[in-house]
């Protein structure tokens, strides 16, 4: 019996289309290979993995952030950040906003918070990407591990940490196993 892969093929088709959309280099699509999903160095430079691809000014912003945030030059064009399929991008487009809510209208993130977590949000102090703690890893987390991101805030002269780790996951194995059960 022969595998069908419809339901892959149409999400790869969908892929290519996609980032056709986008605009991106020729050389990002790696040949027309639908299912390659690393991004060619032109692409990732201006930013394709990220919410403010095409605009320069919040791009720029976005990369001075990072490199404050880990205190050393975040390489962007890193396989990590380059693979759409890898989630070390995801955190940087949820929590650069966050970061720049916190210094443009620190009320409207307080209350976010608050929602969140259902705890009152005094001041949010800290906002940061692959966080380990102030301490050595080891003595902080108990292992070599770090949060994909961290939100610190002080509630009611308490301080409060909220760490997060993010997965990207495209799993197209449900497809295919739709279409062989028809």
């Amino acid at each position: 019996m022969k595998k069908d892969t419809s339901g892959k093929s149409a999400a790869l088709i969908m892929q290519l289309a996609f980032k056709r959309s986008l605009g991106l280099s020729e050389s990002s699509l790696h040949s027309g290979k639908a299912y390659e999903v690393i991004l060619a160095d032109y692409d990732a430079s201006l930013g394709a993995a990220f919410y403010c691809y095409k605009k320069e000014k919040e791009w720029e912003g976005l990369q001075k952030w990072a490199n404050e945030d880990k205190g050393k030059k975040v390489n962007f064009l890193g396989n990590g950040l380059k693979n759409l399929y890898r989630s070390e991008h995801i955190p940087f487009n949820v929590f650069y906003p966050l970061a720049k809510l916190k210094d443009q209208n620190d009320y409207k993130l307080n209350n976010l918070v608050e929602l969140i977590c259902g705890v009152m949000s005094d001041k949010v102090t800290h906002i940061k990407v692959e966080y380990s703690g102030d301490k050595k890893r080891e003595e902080y987390l108990g292992d070599r591990s770090s949060f994909d991101a961290y939100i610190q805030f002080e509630s009611e002269n308490k301080t409060i940490g909220l760490g997060f780790e993010v997965k990207y996951t495209e799993n197209l194995i449900h497809l295919n196993q739709k279409n062989q059960k028809k």
